[in-house]
């Protein structure tokens, strides 16, 4: 019995350090090839493409050179002001949802009613009741009448018939 025991043992060693040797050859070899300090073609295209070094490369950031600028999917024109707030992301010159809500081209402050992009502005309509200052017998007060009712805005006002 010794000896078949001895036997086995004799050819266990001599192929387990055979066997090791060979996975050790395996696993450093994967070793060397996944984990390269090399970089490859994709990795120095990808350095080069992404000059400020901001995970977007030149062809989706829109300043390059800007790590903190913004991506074209998150603003098209690329005025730094993000699509979400930006009234017209295709025009650089566009006003924002902050300075003018309604996207109407007119600036809040000078809005008569900035959630409506087909109200009056403040220079056309000072009081801002949708009657325009030209046709308007008293625009600092927004119950006045029209001209049309009373074309000399002296209180006299037409009836049906246009006589006074």
């Amino acid at each position: 019995m010794r000896h078949s025991c001895f036997t086995f043992l004799i050819f266990f060693a001599s192929v387990l350090p055979t066997a090791c040797s060979e996975k050790q050859t395996e696993e450093t070899v994967l070793t060397t090839d996944t984990n390269s300090e090399e970089p490859t073609d994709t990795a120095e295209a990808d350095t080069e493409t992404d000059s400020d070094n901001d995970g977007y490369d030149t062809s989706i950031d829109c300043d390059d050179t800007d790590p903190n600028s913004t991506i074209v999917s998150n603003d098209a024109d690329c005025d730094g002001v993000l699509t979400i707030e930006d009234c017209n992301d295709q025009d650089p010159n566009s006003t924002t949802t902050a300075t003018d809500f309604d996207c109407d081209g007119v600036l809040t402050m000078d809005d008569c009613d900035d959630t409506d992009p087909n109200s009056t502005i403040v220079s056309n309509d000072g009081d801002c009741d949708g009657v325009l200052t030209i046709e308007d017998c008293n625009d600092q007060d927004p119950n006045s009448i029209t001209k049309f009712v009373d074309p000399e805005c002296d209180a006299f006002f037409l009836d049906l018939n246009g006589i006074f």
